[in-house]
């Protein structure tokens, strides 16, 4: 395995892959990307039908929620994802009270919240992506709304949470097809694995980081299978397989994958799982 820094500006960046291809350096090239920078990718996470239309029928059943308000980053992964949860917000019964988008990057949430405030939704379901998340997160509980509103995150993890800060947590819900705890055989190898080398005080492992243990799994039993790592062969076999990563055995039907959702509430600093979809 060969690293490289991905954190420069992105013509830096893209040089650098580029020259690794050239100079015939690497067969893969893995990278943790957003959705909108990943055209013919093999897709191996959750869906908004696996992951929001379980969660919203669980705080429509449970919370009696029924008034939503959606923040999402500004790119394609939230417009769409939010195109669909409108459609499962519906059905529990619920309606949209409030949409934006915000760009990337943009720090100063006091407008949307005071909009927020005003359509007075039951909850409040955050698209927003990593330091953004935990800015918004910050700013919504430091305004008073945490008590008054629940909070269902995406693309969160134990990471992010850590970044949002316990005391900003209250009523935080998240839906993942990966949490630290989650009770598997696998994840138990996993974690300990990570603790033999990276010591007990190493950063959380989150989802982020599994899934890039996970996308080597997969790489691995998909190369096997087409006995190539070139994109064609890959392409092929990894249609209908199963392989096994820190979540167990993941199974991939007509290029989908399906793996087991969890629901989880903030506890501190930690998430408590309280259902399996």
């Amino acid at each position: 395995m060969i690293f490289h820094d991905a954190g420069g500006c992105l013509d830096d960046v893209v040089g650098v892959a580029s020259d690794i291809v050239e100079a015939d350096e690497a067969d893969i090239i893995m990278g943790a990307h957003i959705s909108a920078v990943r055209p013919g990718v093999m897709a191996i996470g959750e869906t908004p039908g696996d992951l929001s239309r379980p969660a919203i029928e669980w705080l429509a059943k449970a919370k009696r929620a029924s008034r939503w308000y959606l923040i999402g980053s500004d790119y394609v992964w939230p417009w769409l994802s939010h195109k669909a949860i409108k459609k499962y917000i519906a059905d529990s019964g619920g309606r949209v009270v409030g949409e934006e988008f915000v760009p990337v990057g943009e720090h100063d949430h006091s407008a949307h919240i005071a909009r927020i405030r005003a359509a007075r939704p039951d909850v409040v379901l955050v698209s927003l992506i990593g330091t953004d998340s935990v800015v918004f997160n910050r700013a919504f509980a430091e305004h008073g709304l945490a008590s008054k509103m629940l909070r269902l995150g995406g693309a969160m993890d134990e990471t992010v949470l850590l970044g949002i800060g316990a005391d900003n947590s209250e009523n935080l819900f998240c839906a993942s097809g990966y949490f630290v705890e989650t009770g598997t055989r696998e994840n138990d190898l996993f974690r300990s694995n990570c603790v033999s080398c990276y010591g007990r005080n190493a950063p959380p492992i989150g989802s982020l980081a599994q899934s890039n243990y996970e996308g080597l799994r997969f790489l691995e039993t998909a190369a096997s299978r087409a006995k190539s790592v070139a994109i064609k062969p890959l392409l092929s076999a990894v249609a209908n397989i199963e392989y096994r990563g820190a979540r167990g055995a993941i199974g991939i039907r007509g290029g989908k994958a399906k793996m087991p959702i969890y629901f989880a509430e903030a506890d501190g600093l930690d998430f408590r799982l309280i259902a399996k979809f």
